[in-house]
């Protein structure tokens, strides 16, 4: 095996959960805030979860992906997700394959993120035009994630993005 290749695996294809030494928020910090779950298994056979955040008043046109980067999660974000919630947004966001919430042993491929958030946009509403705005560029993980919004924007007829 070469030097590449196990520096590559050894340093992406892991499981990614929170550093117990490292304060993270959760729901409750932030007074109001509304989080809904759910989750959907994908072409690899495994549990996604994704969760949306608002605060009761919202506007209803105003979604944003926010595609998180590799690592413990989305919860590692939360201070960035209650700003753009407190400015009436509506936040749609995932745990990666082997990250977080989600399931799986570890991160299969580089490409997993991609993956997963093709998957999550083709799950839902299917038949209804959604705009979606990206927020990315945060961490490795979430440019993947960010190249497949793009792509998915060209190619579904289900989905629109404005980024």
């Amino acid at each position: 095996m070469s030097f590449i290749t196990k520096t590559y695996q050894n340093s992406f294809l892991q499981r990614y959960d929170k550093d117990e030494a490292i304060p993270y928020s959760c729901v409750s910090d932030f007074p109001g805030f509304i989080c809904e779950q759910d989750s959907f298994k994908n072409s690899a056979d495994i549990l996604i979860r994704y969760f949306t955040y608002h605060y009761e008043k919202y506007n209803k046109n105003k979604l944003i992906l926010f595609c998180p980067g590799i690592g413990p999660g989305h919860t590692a974000y939360f201070a960035e997700i209650d700003t753009l919630c407190s400015a009436g947004y509506r936040i749609l966001t995932l745990d990666y394959t082997g990250c977080g919430a989600s399931g799986g042993e570890r991160l299969t491929s580089i490409n997993a993120p991609t993956r997963d958030v093709t998957e999550l946009l083709d799950n839902l509403h299917p038949h209804q035009t959604v705009q979606i705005r990206t927020l990315s560029r945060l961490a490795k993980g979430s440019d993947l994630s960010f190249i497949s919004t793009i792509r998915i924007s060209i190619s579904s007829k289900s989905t629109k993005m404005k980024s």
